[in-house]
């Protein structure tokens, strides 16, 4: 049992160790994991109704909405590598970075979905899938989410219950006899 006991505590504790190991961090803020590079693309006008409708029709989902939209960004270093992570305005699902002009390279918009910490960016500047020469050549990145679901109001809620509550009731009363 004790030899169970221990076994299970430093199991525990080295998944801790990876796990802080594995997370990117700047300075002593977490800004979570490395988002998912989706896709990339050239556009040839980059207006805001043109990049979105490409997003649509790549992730086919036609809720998306363009929440915020900005071209001054501070990218900071990430304690990994190649690695830099910049702080949101919002929570996006979703973000796209539009590059400037940059040699050799196809495309000039990538995006990518936002995981763990939604308010922050974080993406390598070179994979397999697409580079970014320089920093300084985005042009400005696009904030991408869904439109807020409705939620119904209080006053509808204690109305439902309030009848649900009238129906118990009664039923409990006509059991009675």
């Amino acid at each position: 049992m004790k030899s169970t006991l221990l076994t299970l505590m430093v199991l525990c504790g080295l998944l801790a160790f990876a796990g802080s190991a594995l997370s990117y961090t700047v300075g002593t803020t977490d800004v979570g994991g490395l988002d998912t590079y989706l896709y990339k693309t050239s556009l040839s006008n980059s207006g805001d109704v043109t990049e979105l409708d490409w997003v649509k029709s790549v992730l086919q989902d036609d809720t998306l909405t363009l929440d915020e939209k900005y071209t001054k960004m501070t990218w900071q270093n990430t304690n990994v590598d190649g690695t830099i992570a910049l702080d949101l305005k919002g929570e996006p699902a979703y973000f796209m970075l539009k590059l400037g002009n940059s040699k050799g390279i196809d495309y000039d918009h990538i995006l990518f979905k936002n995981n763990d910490e939604l308010s922050w960016a974080v993406v390598q500047l070179s994979t397999s899938d697409y580079t970014i020469v320089e920093v300084g050549k985005i042009s400005h990145i696009d904030e991408i989410g869904t439109p807020p679901q409705e939620t119904p109001e209080p006053g509808t809620i204690m109305l439902l219950g309030g009848g649900l509550l009238g129906l118990g009731f009664f039923g409990w009363r006509r059991s009675r006899g």
